[in-house]
This record gives structure tokens, C-alpha cells and sequence, in this order.
């Protein structure tokens, strides 16, 4: 959390919450931009509460539509995942999937990566194991397991390089209509053509901030003068 999150929770001053995290009873993560952050479970354990955490391993797969060859693919890529994880006895917790093109990531297109992500919030999740890199994303996705890491999560990709005839067709598309959004000239002879339109989702609202469960009963107020 940042330095505003932490001195709400504990009530106190900036100072104060550098003096925690100078003396060591608060754990800091220094960003690429250099902004601090402050580990939530620290924060917590400093009121005397302690944030639940699970370990799961999870599977993430997903396609870039909903024909009937994309339904054979997501069949035949959890499978595959699967079977890997059997191969190394890896028990799988849950499996997220979505029906969507790599380069798209509202709530509405990609539900599953959005309640992946609400469960590495909530400290549910500890592996996330997905086949190759573009199932999670096209463009940047290098950002998903540095993000994930920063909540103790890793990644895990099975392989690196794509070499799956449907993916390799699926990231054409990609690049081409992520030109074409761009408004790049001269596309007509690269045959491209519109992604296949995902099942129709009813709407949904976003959750917000992810609130954490407690393991005890809260306690309403501590007096912190003695750690100073």
C-alpha cells in the first residue's frame, strides 16, 4: 500500500510511519519509479491483525474467440496445462479462462484475468502456471508477472516460444488489428480481417479496492507510543 494507505490504518503521522519502516517493522518495496511501498501484511500485524493467505496454484488459460476451432483450442490448451501440471504433481486449485483477443483487458472481455487478479489480491494465490506468455498478454506483458511478484505470486510459463499453429494465427490477427486501431495506412494487403465477437457477457461493475479477511476479529484500536 502507499504511504497515504498506511497512515490512515494506523492513524498516525508520515514520520511516523518512516520511523516503522527505518526500524524494520514495516517492510518496503522501492518501485521502477521509485515510489516506496508499504507491505500490507506489516502494516496489519502492527494493529495486531493478520491477513488470511492461501497457496494456491492456479492455471490461466485463454483464446481469441468463441468459434468452434477456438473451443477446440481452449480444449486442447488445458489439457495440455494440465497434464504438465499432473507430470510434476502439482496440485491445481482453479483453472481461469477467457474468450478474447491477447490485446484486450476490460472487465467485460477478459472476467477471468480480472478474478485472477482479484485472488492474488486477496493472497489466494501463489503459482500461476500458463502455457506460453500471450495467454496472459500480446503487448507489455512482461508488467503481469513483475506485478504479480510485488504480492509474492510467480509465474510460471510452460514455454516461451509460440509454437502452436492456432496461436501463431491468433497473434497475426493481433498485430494486425492492433495497426488497424492504430489508423497505420496501407493494411489492405495483409487480408485482415475482424476477430471473431466474444459471447455476449452481462455487464459488470467493478469491485473496487479488494478489502482483506482477518483471520482473528479485528482489533478496534491500539496504542502504538510503546514502538516508537
Amino acid at each position: 500500500m502507499k504511504v497515504k494507505e498506511a497512515m490512515s490504518v494506523l492513524k498516525c503521522s508520515y514520520s511516523t510511519v518512516r520511523r516503522y519502516a527505518y526500524r524494520g517493522k514495516i517492510r518496503t518495496t522501492k518501485l521502477p519509479n521509485g515510489q516506496i511501498m508499504y507491505w500490507d501484511d506489516d502494516v496489519y500485524a502492527m494493529l495486531g491483525k493478520k491477513i488470511q493467505k492461501e497457496n494456491w496454484t492456479v492455471v490461466y488459460t485463454r483464446v481469441g474467440g468463441t468459434t468452434e476451432s477456438d473451443r477446440v483450442t481452449m480444449q486442447r490448451q488445458q489439457q495440455r496445462v494440465l497434464d504438465w501440471c499432473l507430470k510434476r504433481g502439482l496440485k491445481v486449485e482453479r483453472l481461469y479462462d477467457d474468450w478474447a483477443p491477447a490485446t484486450v483487458f476490460s472487465l467485460d472481455q477478459r472476467p477471468g484475468l480480472h478474478e485472477l487478479i482479484q485472488d492474488v489480491i486477496r493472497k489466494k494465490v501463489s503459482v500461476i502456471i500458463v502455457e506460453t506468455p500471450d495467454r496472459l498478454a500480446r503487448v507489455g506483458w512482461e508488467l503481469f508477472p513483475a506485478w504479480f511478484k510485488y504480492y509474492g505470486v510467480e509465474v510460471v510459463v510452460i514455454n516461451q516460444a509460440i509454437q502452436v499453429p492456432e496461436y501463431r494465427a491468433e497473434q497475426e490477427k493481433d498485430l494486425v488489428n492492433l495497426l488497424l486501431k492504430a489508423g497505420v495506412d496501407r493494411l489492405d494487403t495483409l487480408a485482415a480481417e475482424e476477430l471473431p465477437k466474444p459471447r455476449k457477457r452481462e455487464k459488470r461493475e467493478h469491485p473496487g479496492k479488494i478489502v482483506p479477511d482477518w483471520e482473528d476479529k479485528p482489533v478496534e484500536d491500539r496504542d502504538l507510543s510503546d514502538l516508537m
